[in-house]
């Protein structure tokens, strides 16, 4: 409709303009100028009648398509295998010299990894990984940077490889040590596919002296179901020292409330000294108001020679949230103590932290 109103202007200015010429030598100014303002009128008309005759399917068709074949902004091309090995190549380089590494690169780079998992690529970055020596500063770098890459690639396969290297036992005098740790826990925060069961068998493969095990079972305890608190207790009377002493740290990071039943199962008699420590202290840290109701609950069947673990204990989950406070003012009445003492013991330590 559009094309039918100017074939009409055209039209209609031809006609005026011929009669313009052939009476403008006999016409005065104003009767022709009236002639135009009357072809403009004319085309308003048209306008109109455009503007209320609906368009045909036909020429709904064409409107549509020309829309649609309107330029669209550029979307990102993802780049060749070869172009993503030729950045590894150059970002390592750069990083081995202790140069920028290109960010734009590595962003093409990452897009490429998430979308293809592409094994020739990562078999290339495990061949470069596979060539340091640990320890050198710039084999130090390479693996920092490489295991960084890994890592915010953060696909299942690209961390299957980040904890193989992991794994590994030489890590003795290595400066990449620390950014390994952090890659870790980077990982473990952003959990969206689920390394749990990765995260707990490389804990398990480790040798005793692997600087990651904090990291590792920290990882394991932050995301803890009830399987993963099985695991964790079994290597509380475990002879692999250093993994104990993580374990037992690594608890404290436990914070589901739903969690609490079970970890309530471990204080029984039937448990090790040790294991009912670290479940009481998993419980004492937790800062919920289950876990601060389980405590009361226990407490009330020890006797004044637990005054010092009950205080440390209550100490530490007043401390770490009001919850706690609200469990003891609601529910410590209804207990009946073996010990009176503790049980005011308790209720002075919340009167004091009010």
């Amino acid at each position: 409709m559009k094309y039918f109103a100017i074939a009409v202007f055209i039209v209609l200015i031809g006609a005026v303009i011929g009669t313009w010429s052939n009476a403008s030598s006999t016409l005065p100014a104003e009767q022709l100028a009236m002639k135009v303002k009357a072809a403009s009128a004319d085309l308003d008309i048209a306008k109109s009648q455009e503007q209320s005759i609906p368009l045909s399917p036909v020429e709904e068709e064409v409107e549509d398509s020309a829309f649609k074949s309107a330029p669209k902004e550029a979307e990102s091309i993802l780049i060749s295998q070869k172009q993503a090995l030729q950045i590894i190549d150059d970002n390592l380089y750069n990083a081995i010299n202790n140069q920028v590494v290109d960010v734009t690169a590595e962003r093409e780079l990452l897009d490429y990894l998430r979308k293809t998992n592409n094994e020739q690529v990562y078999l290339f970055i495990m061949e470069k990984l596979e060539s340091t020596n640990k320890g050198n500063k710039s084999d130090d770098r390479l693996i920092e940077y490489a295991l960084s890459l890994l890592a915010a690639v953060d696909s299942p396969r690209a961390s299957e490889l980040f904890f193989n290297v992991v794994r590994q036992d030489d890590w003795s005098g290595s400066n990449a040590i620390y950014s390994v740790r952090s890659s870790i826990s980077r990982l473990a925060r952003n959990n969206n596919n689920n390394y749990n069961s990765l995260i707990q068998q490389t804990f398990t493969q480790v040798n005793d002296e692997n600087p990651f095990l904090n990291e590792l079972a920290v990882a394991i305890a932050e995301d803890a179901e009830i399987e993963q608190v099985d695991y964790l207790i079994s290597y509380v009377d475990s002879p692999l020292k250093n993994k104990s002493a993580v374990i037992n740290q690594a608890m404290h990071s436990i914070n589901k409330e739903s969690l609490v039943p079970h970890i309530t199962t471990y204080i029984s008699d039937s448990s090790s000294s040790s294991v009912q420590n670290v479940a009481l202290n998993t419980l004492a840290n937790m800062g919920q108001y289950e876990a601060a109701s389980a405590l009361i609950a226990w407490s009330s069947t020890q006797r004044i020679e637990a005054k010092k673990q009950v205080e440390s204990l209550f100490t530490i989950a007043l401390a770490r949230s009001p919850s706690t406070q609200r469990a003891i003012e609601k529910e410590i009445l209804f207990y009946e103590f073996t010990s009176e003492e503790l049980k005011q013991t308790i209720i002075n330590l919340s009167s004091f932290f009010k």
